[in-house]
């Protein structure tokens, strides 16, 4: 087929890539917290611009049904337990938790994989600070081992930041 031109919509276009990317984010938490596929959560999008919001308005109802929500608010500050996501405009997206998983399971579970990436890195970090090490092995060995630690050090941060939005203490 021919491409006609005169049939692009580029608003449209863009509004539909925010509501394709706030139902990734909202499958993606779902994955993450190991949410069964049909239990139905209540989930709120903070829009930072109103073309977002009438984008989020308009889709409610398909954002509901691929996201497998039982409630959608738009523009309301959400409370409870749950986690957040941010879009690339800064809408930011939160699905509640709170009785779709069992939280204090999910705290332990979380928990405990940032303490095994705390010993991992502290292991990694004597070695990369081991002077005889860093001298003697080959500058690319040092500098996998270098992007390794970067790599568990972001894995702690997004578990911390987990931990945080669960109400983990």
């Amino acid at each position: 087929p021919a491409r006609r031109p005169e049939l692009e919509d580029g608003p449209a276009e863009e509004q539909f890539e925010r509501v394709k990317q706030a139902i990734e984010r909202i499958r993606a938490i779902r994955a993450d917290y190991r949410v069964p596929p049909k239990t139905r959560l209540k989930a709120a999008i903070i829009s930072r611009s109103t073309e977002g919001s009438d984008a989020f308005a308009g889709e409610r109802e398909t954002i509901m049904r691929l996201g497998q929500l039982e409630g959608l608010a738009l523009a309301k500050q959400p409370n409870g337990a749950g986690a957040h996501a941010v879009l690339g405009d800064g809408t930011e997206v939160f699905v509640a938790l709170e009785g779709a998983i069992d939280l204090g399971q999910e705290c332990r579970r979380l928990s405990t994989e940032r303490e095994r990436l705390d010993q991992l890195l502290k292991g990694l970090t004597a070695k990369l600070s081991n002077e005889n090490f860093v001298a003697r092995a080959p500058a690319d060995v040092v500098a996998k081992e270098r992007e390794k630690e970067r790599e568990w050090r972001f894995q702690r941060d997004v578990l911390d930041d987990k931990l945080k939005s669960l109400g983990c203490s």
